[in-house]
């Protein structure tokens, strides 16, 4: 059964205010990035088809204390929604990475993983691209994301 990702990216301008949730705000929906929950997934979030070896850089976290209105409001509507699933179905793993973790993550050190995504020009490459490029703009950033059957 495969997993679905879901998510978005939340930007701040000013750094002594990111405790602040009106600091925050929604700027990029995930959900059209093509991601899958492979090795990549599995080094940063936990999260893949399989057991992974990896200690997950951004696990369970939940979300942001300091999440953004928009974003407040997209979670919100998801939990609600999901009070329908069947129990198997409902989202699961809300965490959170930010834009500097994912620029330290030392990919050579994952020799046995699979990172063919972070070479094709989608999925977890395009994503981590636009963040690259929303760092000229924005002090801060932060990939929101959970995850669902």
């Amino acid at each position: 059964m495969p997993i679905d990702i879901f998510g978005f990216i939340e930007v701040a301008r000013f750094d002594d205010e990111l405790e602040n949730a009106d600091a925050w705000n929604l700027c990029v929906d995930i959900s059209p990035f093509p991601l899958r929950a492979d090795d990549v997934c599995a080094i940063v979030f936990g999260v893949s088809k399989w057991q992974a070896a990896w200690s997950p850089v951004a696990s369970n976290r939940g979300v942001p204390p300091a999440v953004g209105r928009a974003g407040k409001e997209l979670i919100r509507k998801v939990i609600r929604e999901s009070m329908a699933y069947q129990k198997a179905d409902r989202p699961f793993g809300y965490t959170y990475v930010t834009h500097e973790e994912i620029k330290q993550i030392d990919w050579s050190a994952y020799a046995d993983a699979d990172l063919e995504e972070l070479e094709r020009p989608l999925g977890w490459y395009a994503l981590f691209k636009t963040m690259d490029a929303l760092s000229a703009c924005f002090l801060a950033q932060r990939l929101v994301v959970w995850f669902q059957y």
